[in-house]
């Protein structure tokens, strides 16, 4: 049998004879394995929607989307005993990057009377044994990710408001003391620890920030997006950069149909439909709307940095939980066919780039949506989503000016099945309540990908 190399610059030639297989794993593709804080990096099972709870999506929108993210394992409710069943699955991705988070069920299952059993062992596992038992597991993921030739990311256990007696603490305290002497003594091994950025330092039991979680277990896309900044530090020292947005003016459908939309730099100001509660100008080919009894949106043209094309920029006030939307639509013909950028069999991805500024205490999320069918009425749907997420109360996003990159998951475009087929690109600023926000989009298009 083959082991993967160590990177060490051996020739091919000596692996060959040596029968080790060379590492050819990407570094910037990502799985992920845990609970139900690594289930929330999607929203759905076919994983198509990616959510604003997640600091991994928060994180690599930051980094500007040089990770690629496919599909990923993380289960709700689950022990790190019971992770250990999906892991041969997430290897078997050829992901360079798993990142990994587990314990709190394990902890949170146990205490004076209540045990329970190891799913791969069997043995009874109690307040005092549960967490070398959890170290022992995560160990056997990172070991076992390690010698696939992957780099493991741990994200530290923070707790959760339901841990809150001294045995429960007891055990939280040592098994966060354990993976962080892992960490230190094993290569290939990235520890990250959200508690000072996600918690509060001066509580005595876990207590997350003011805003920061929907049910004292969970983070909501505030306390994702702090989450999200500190780790994409360590993300950035690990992951090169890489241009996943539009190069400039060049990038026109009509210069190898590659990028599919029309004006995506907005270099034309003018021409568009403003739609409920905006005013201003509109750029060609794009419109704009509020949603029904949300309020209103003052747009103008501002400068990006890099010179090239404007950004669009949003004055937004809310008067109520809702959306702002800026939209443009490749529509087809009555008799069948996709609009004229389109291709039946086209694989494409939705891209942009959206600065907010500070003070925005009202906004819920900024997400791109790339929707379609292969028919005005009663089509195949398709989509993606990319940073997307519930609008509750408790649902508070990002507080704090950022620069994301959006990016959603390829779609294909279905054979068309009946008149006026159709590709729509959507960026929205949904607010959980009254207030405002300023929004600037600097680019937004439809790349349609090489195919494999």
């Amino acid at each position: 049998m083959g082991y993967p190399s160590g990177g060490i610059g051996v020739g091919l030639s000596t692996l060959a004879r040596l029968a080790i297989q060379p590492d050819r794993r990407l570094a910037k593709s990502m799985t992920a394995l845990g609970d139900s804080r690594v289930a929330i990096i999607y929203l759905d099972p076919s994983r198509r929607n990616r959510c604003c709870r997640s600091p991994v999506n928060v994180a690599n929108s930051l980094l500007g989307h040089r990770i690629t993210i496919g599909d990923t394992f993380g289960v709700s409710g689950d022990r790190t005993d019971q992770m250990l069943a999906r892991l041969p699955a997430a290897i078997a991705t050829g992901a360079g990057l798993l990142y990994v988070q587990g314990g709190v069920n394990n902890i949170g299952q146990v205490a004076s009377g209540f045990t329970y059993n190891h799913a791969v062992t069997g043995e009874q596992v109690t307040v005092d044994t549960v967490a070398a038992v959890a170290m022992r597991d995560m160990k056997q993921i990172a070991d076992t990710a390690l010698r696939a030739g992957m780099t493991v990311i741990i994200e530290q256990e923070v707790g959760a408001e339901t841990i809150n007696t001294s045995e429960k603490l007891a055990a939280l305290n040592n098994y966060r003391t354990m993976l962080a002497d892992y960490a230190e003594r094993t290569p290939g091994v990235f520890l990250h620890d959200a508690y000072p950025v996600v918690m509060q330092p001066g509580a005595t039991t876990p207590t997350f920030r003011s805003g920061y979680s929907y049910d004292g277990v969970h983070l909501n896309g505030r306390g994702a997006f702090w989450h999200g900044k500190s780790l994409a530090t360590l993300l950035d020292r690990l992951v090169a950069p890489r241009l996943v947005l539009s190069r400039g003016v060049l990038d026109i459908p009509a210069n190898g149909r590659r990028q599919l939309l029309t004006n995506h730099l907005f270099m034309t100001g003018t021409g568009g439909t403003a739609g409920n509660g905006v005013s201003g100008d509109v750029p060609a080919n794009w419109s704009a709307a509020m949603g029904a009894n949300v309020g209103s949106a003052t747009l103008s043209s501002v400068a990006n940095p890099d010179g090239v094309g404007n950004g669009l920029q949003a004055a937004i006030t809310y008067n109520a939980a809702g959306a702002y939307t800026l939209t443009q639509t490749l529509a087809g013909t009555s008799a069948g066919a996709y609009h004229a950028n389109l291709r039946p069999g086209d694989e494409v991805e939705g891209f942009a780039l959206v600065e907010v500024l500070g003070g925005a205490a009202s906004l819920a999320t900024i997400h791109m949506e790339l929707n379609g069918s292969s028919a005005g009425a009663g089509g195949t749907s398709f989509g993606s989503i990319d940073m997307g997420g519930p609008q509750a109360t408790t649902d508070q996003g990002l507080n704090d000016a950022a620069l994301l990159t959006l990016r959603t998951r390829r779609v294909v475009l279905p054979a068309a099945t009946g008149g006026y087929p159709y590709l729509i690109a959507s960026i929205r600023a949904v607010a959980f309540a009254a207030g405002s926000a300023t929004v600037i989009v600097r680019q937004a298009g439809i790349r349609r990908r090489a195919a494999a």
